[in-house]
């Protein structure tokens, strides 16, 4: 919807961007019509934490046709991290149009990334897609994600948020509330548990 707006006011090079992330959003959206079992529904999807793996997710999610909403604590894109791209994630982002928003989101030579250089990059891409950012709160509680039909979690492992939500979801998804003498079974140990 957004590239139809813009589209034609857009430089050249802003131009390549938008038919590069269009083309691959209609396409993963008519995959994901076909593959969807209830007739191609769009979720509701919470991304807590806008970090590059959380943005390129939500980037992925939009253009499946979902409506994404990125959680993220930080107001800045501020890490100083530096990342050695395997090769595979530098084709994707350049099938992804990322050089051509930030061409010099990696430096090309061996691969290495400024993590907030590849975050802002991602995150100009993700407002692109339609995806909507909220600045400020922290994911804490499966109530926080109350009205989403999906929760992905990109904040890094987090051993304490994990068992948080284990003990909030309880026998059977049934909310339950823990007691000081409970000890929920690792999470870690059962990828099934959440």
């Amino acid at each position: 919807e957004i590239y139809r707006e813009v589209a034609h006011k857009a430089s050249h090079k802003s131009k390549r961007v938008l038919d590069t992330l269009h083309a691959r959003s209609k396409l993963s959206h008519q995959y994901a019509l076909t593959k969807s079992a209830d007739g191609g529904r769009a979720l509701k999807v919470l991304v807590a934490g806008g970090g590059p793996v959380g943005l390129r997710a939500a980037c992925e999610v939009a253009m499946l046709g979902h409506s994404v909403t990125v959680m993220e604590p930080r107001d800045e894109c501020s890490r100083l991290n530096v990342l050695k791209l395997w090769e595979e994630t530098v084709a994707d982002l350049d099938r992804f149009a990322l050089s051509l928003i930030d061409g010099h989101y990696s430096n090309g030579r061996d691969a290495r990334a400024s993590t907030s250089r590849l975050q802002l990059a991602l995150l100009k891409a993700a407002l692109l897609l339609g995806v909507q950012l909220v600045i400020g709160p922290k994911l804490g509680s499966l109530n926080d994600a109350k009205g989403y039909d999906v929760l992905l979690l990109a904040t890094g492992f987090n051993r304490g948020l994990l068992s948080k939500f284990y003990a909030e979801k309880g026998e059977h998804g049934q909310p339950r509330t823990a007691k000081a003498h409970d000890t929920p079974a690792d999470p870690a140990s059962d990828p099934t548990s959440l």
